[in-house]
């Protein structure tokens, strides 16, 4: 499921990191997040079909999955997809929410065009465009309460990836093509956050405010290259690679404050941060995929894998300004100093994922599609606090309507996986924390046009 609510997990780690300091046991809500690659999938048939299409694309997605099928567009195409409606039911255990366990969120969508024979004079080169949504997340969490805890948290985070990519084939012989593309990856996130905690330490009654709000985007230069090669009539090779994102631009904004008092020894701790021009980096991975697939006049199967490297550990929000804080003590005398914002780090695991996918032909104008796929997560729940780690597995089927030139197709999609046990805080570690579980129904759909 995500790849996801990124910033909640910023904000997360920067209210614990703060609590820490203040020598206060924070209890926070554990939220749905998740950087897992392969939850959302493109295209008419790719879609239904778990995206296992590196050796077969044919069509305005081959920017995206094998950038080689575009030499096998004869004519110019525009397509156009979206993976539709997602219903996530989420399970967080121990963590009870008014609203928010269950969510109707609208999935990114896919723009693609191909320049076909008709328009570009060789039988060899084509040139294709088109938009990508690889990612789109938004999670809203109201009202959160912890059984035995005087807690109360509110979140609203948004995440999404559009990719923009210009991409060009060559087929070397009829039986070979080879293509390549670049793309910029436009990655942009912001969060809003909300909590406020009683806390019982020693007999005393201590309290906790804490509130934060930033956003963030990142451009990331990305190149891809593909090749499709006939090894008989019926089987079909396919190998696509996208290189690891470099950073061409980069913004952000965090705004965070935080009250921590003590009402029985009458001392305070006071924090805030500003900083309007923070810088927000978001890196993805070297990917490559390589699929077989097996062809027949009524139906295909194709089998992918897919790669994505590990990231070194990098700075993932850093920023120039100081903390200020401001300590009170039991006689009323304040203190004010200012301290260097920490940053905060994250780095990913490299990941191995399948998809399974195939179609059977029911007329010229009719075909059945289905599929199953994994989507490992990279994060490493012993290494780093930052992002959730849930392993997802994935099964969709759908049809397809193919016209003379309008063609489309209507499908669903169901996701599903949970995490280990983790601890949202240290009232609660005895107690083997919680656990992440997620369920995903999705309403596939899209539609093409050839010229």
């Amino acid at each position: 499921m995500f790849r996801a609510t990124r910033l909640l997990a910023l904000a997360l780690l920067v209210a614990a990191s703060s609590a820490r300091a203040q020598s206060s046991t924070a209890v926070l809500p554990a939220g749905a997040v998740l950087t897992n690659y392969d939850r959302v999938l493109i295209g008419q048939e790719e879609a239904l079909e778990s995206g296992a299409f590196v050796a077969r694309v044919a069509d305005s997605t081959a920017g995206w999955y094998n950038p080689a099928g575009l030499a096998l567009v004869r004519r110019s195409v525009i397509g156009a997809s979206a993976t539709g409606y997602e219903l996530n039911i989420t399970d967080l255990g121990k963590v009870q929410t008014s609203s928010g366990g269950v969510s109707l969120n609208q999935l990114p969508s896919y723009f693609g065009a191909v320049l076909g024979g008709d328009v570009i004079a060789s039988d060899k080169w084509r040139i294709g465009f088109s938009a990508t949504k690889p990612t789109s997340w938004t999670a809203t969490i109201n009202g959160a309460t912890l059984a035995g805890v005087d807690i109360n948290y509110s979140s609203s985070v948004s995440i999404s990836t559009l990719v923009p990519t210009i991409s060009a084939a060559w087929a070397l012989l009829p039986t070979l093509r080879v293509g390549a593309g670049f793309g910029v990856a436009i990655t942009s996130i912001s969060q809003s956050q909300i909590l406020s905690e009683g806390l019982a330490s020693d007999g005393g009654d201590n309290s906790l405010l804490r509130t934060a709000v930033g956003t963030g985007t990142t451009w990331g230069g990305q190149g891809s290259f593909g090749v499709q090669w006939d090894i008989t009539d019926r089987l079909v090779g396919g190998i696509s690679l996208r290189t690891p994102t470099f950073t061409i631009i980069q913004t952000g904004a965090l705004t965070y404050q935080s009250v921590y008092t003590d009402h029985v020894g009458r001392t305070s701790d006071e924090r805030y941060f500003n900083d309007p021009n923070a810088t927000f980096t978001y890196k993805l991975p070297f990917n490559l995929n390589f699929g077989l697939a097996w062809r027949e006049p009524t139906f295909d199967v194709e089998v992918d894998m897919r790669f994505h490297s590990a990231i070194p550990q990098y700075v993932l929000l850093a920023s120039s300004e100081q903390v200020h804080k401001t300590v009170t003590d039991a006689a009323g005398n304040q203190t004010t100093t200012s301290e260097p914002f920490p940053g905060l780090t994250y780095g990913a695991a490299q990941v191995w994922n399948i998809a399974i996918g195939g179609r059977y032909q029911l007329s010229e104008a009719w075909s059945l599609h289905g599929g199953f796929y994994t989507d490992l997560a990279p994060t490493d729940p012993s290494i780093t606090n930052v992002f959730r780690s849930v392993n997802l597995f994935g099964l969709t089927a759908g049809a397809k309507l193919k016209g003379e030139h309008l063609s489309g197709s209507l499908g669903l999609g169901f996701s599903w996986g949970s995490s280990q046990n983790f601890d949202i805080g240290q009232s609660v570690a005895a107690e083997g924390g919680t656990r992440l579980s997620i369920l995903s129904i999705t309403l596939l759909y899209a539609l093409a046009y050839r010229f």
